[in-house]
């Protein structure tokens, strides 16, 4: 069930759908579904003292034997920061923030906007609002020690940490490091031929997976280049940032409910929203966004090399079944690592079993599946930041799917 946006206001922050819009960082903890925002005890001790060591009683009725009740120290800007998924279950599960050594952190007002990695800027590329998204170094591990010893836990940071690599978003096809990739700050328009990303646009729908990737290459003319449909490494770098910085995957309760909630509705214009995270709007709800670079063959799962090449590598990682992911895979093998994306180990048809706030959708009937993310306008609850379908053809086209640009 979804509550109130609790994401801090800043001084100055615009409307919903403003391009000027800055969020400011979120201060939650989700607990078996409930936000819950942390508060230092009256006696903590500031930061700076004793190690920048602070109280971490929080309010909230909250089971001590699963969060850690002990003191937090502030992480600094530069070391690697990650979370971590304490129990399944509950339809949002248990989620922590920890530093590299497993121990339980607290994270001030303004830290997020304060790290590189959550500098979104935005700017204008050809006529076309774009995010900047700036490279990292990722790692995904089971913690060998701290109150969550044994638990698995993603981490990020802008430089590399030990056991890290950086994401393979910020990989070009001869596998060379990127200093950023670029995404729309919205749904794409039809401008033209092209595919486009303004604000206040009617997002472009009813078109294949085959033509959205031409028409986001057609932007590459008369000296523009880099332009292409977003793919599955920048959606998944874009989700790792935002779930570090939410402390928990559950988009809608922690950001916004965005459009989800129309059956028998339509797509409203882009920016108009309140799945937004930084400068990306739209990011689930309204329409579905076409994804290239992953493929449901038959209930096989492939996807693009993560050297950056863009050939498809076969996981042999069977899909589960359609339902609310329960835990994300984390299979690696030559060629990939799923542990750099979001996509499901197990799922259950009980939407209370799921620890990761969204549903998946799948059908496996011999042929080849594509991606899109995000959902639509209608099913509320089981759409969000990390849906998934692969139920469709790359030739179907409908009034629910659509695409978002992006470019190196």
């Amino acid at each position: 069930m979804s509550t109130p946006n609790l994401v801090p206001r800043v001084d100055g922050e615009g409307s919903l759908g403003r391009e000027d819009k800055r969020w400011g960082d979120v201060q939650t903890l989700l607990i078996n579904g409930r936000t819950v925002t942390p508060t230092p005890t009256a006696n903590a001790i500031p930061a700076g003292d004793e190690n920048g060591k602070l109280g971490s009683d929080w309010i909230g009725d909250i089971d001590g034997s699963l969060i850690y009740s002990g003191l937090r120290r502030v992480p600094s800007l530069s070391e690697p920061l990650g979370v971590v998924l304490v129990q399944t279950g509950g339809g949002a599960g248990v989620w922590d923030r920890v530093d590299l050594d497993g121990n339980p952190v607290f994270i001030p007002s303004g830290y997020f906007s304060s790290r590189t990695e959550y500098e979104v800027e935005t700017m204008l590329i050809d006529s076309q609002s774009m995010a900047k998204i700036k490279k990292f170094h990722y790692s995904n591990v089971l913690l060998t020690a701290g109150p969550y010893e044994g638990k698995r836990a993603r981490f990020i940071n802008q430089i590399a940490f030990t056991g890290s690599a950086v994401h393979p978003a910020f990989l070009n096809t001869a596998g060379a490091e990127l200093d950023q990739f670029y995404v729309g700050s919205f749904e794409a328009f039809e401008d033209t031929t092209k595919a486009g990303s303004q604000n206040n646009k009617t997002p472009l729908i009813s078109i294949s997976l085959t033509t959205m990737i031409s028409m986001c290459a057609a932007r590459n003319t008369g000296g523009v280049t880099g332009f292409s449909l977003i793919n599955i490494y920048q959606l998944a770098a874009i989700q790792m940032l935002a779930l570090i910085e939410m402390g928990a995957p559950d988009a809608q309760t922690i950001l916004g409910r965005g459009n989800c909630d129309a059956p028998g509705g339509s797509a409203m214009l882009t920016g108009c929203t309140n799945a937004i995270w930084r400068a990306i709007h739209e990011l689930w709800g309204n329409v579905y966004m076409g994804t290239q670079g992953v493929e449901n063959r038959d209930g096989t799962l492939w996807i693009w090399n993560k050297n950056g090449n863009q050939t498809y590598v076969n996981t042999g990682v069977v899909l589960p079944s359609d339902g609310s992911v329960v835990d994300m895979s984390v299979s690696s093998g030559t060629g990939y690592d799923l542990g750099a994306v979001f996509l499901p180990a197990s799922t259950s048809g009980v939407i209370t079993d799921g620890s990761w706030s969204d549903n998946i959708w799948m059908v496996k009937d011999g042929t080849t599946k594509v991606c899109y993310h995000g959902g639509r306008w209608s099913n509320g609850e089981t759409y969000g930041l990390f849906a998934l379908s692969f139920i469709s053809l790359s030739s179907y086209t409908g009034t629910h799917i659509g695409l978002r640009i992006a470019k190196v």
